[in-house]
């Protein structure tokens, strides 16, 4: 019997050994640290300038073709970049409330663009002004750019008297842009 207790006493150490030197090695290759100073960041200047501001408005216009649509005064609309960073841009054309002639009556071209109001886009309005908002350009410019987009507005030319007479459209042109890679 004697024999038996010394065996298991052997195991009980040798297991408490086993387990010890687990527990040290454990302590010996974990490393635990912590920070003490304060983390630094640096980032670039952001900064995109808009010019172009007012309503554009069609009241007492007759319809006309896109011909004619395109050598009208435009509403210019200029984004410039000032700083490193590149920035993707939006524009935005923002129907007012009070407009009475329907969105789908009205061509709009950006540049060499034209279409149906409704032919663009829909987003989400950033105004309880706006019935509708639809989005008519995007893009990226580079670091210290900018580019300078011509917004021209017309009543089709298919429009009818009894559709379109005695009705006004009023609108105004956004942009909004964001720092990208």
């Amino acid at each position: 019997m004697d024999k038996n207790i010394n065996k298991k006493l052997i195991y009980i150490i040798c297991g408490v050994l086993i387990i010890a030197g687990i527990g040290v090695a454990y302590a010996l290759w974990t490393s635990n640290f912590t920070q003490t100073g304060t983390n630094t960041a640096t980032y670039d200047c952001f900064k995109v300038n808009f010019s172009g501001k007012g309503t554009m408005s069609l009241s007492n216009t007759a319809p006309m073709s896109d011909a004619e649509g395109l050598v009208t005064d435009p509403f210019t609309l200029t984004i410039s970049n000032t700083c490193k960073t590149k920035v993707t841009y939006n524009v935005m054309y923002n129907v007012l409330k009070t407009s009475t002639l329907a969105s789908n009556l009205v061509r709009v071209s950006v540049g060499s663009s034209v279409k149906t109001l409704t032919g663009y886009s829909t987003v989400n309005t950033t105004s309880s002004n706006f019935s509708s908002s639809y989005k008519i350009a995007s893009g990226v410019l580079g670091a210290n750019t900018s580019t300078t987009l011509y917004v021209r507005n017309w009543v089709i030319e298919s429009a009818t008297s009894s559709n379109a007479a005695n009705k006004s459209f009023s609108s105004i042109v956004t942009a909004e842009a964001v720092a990208t890679r």
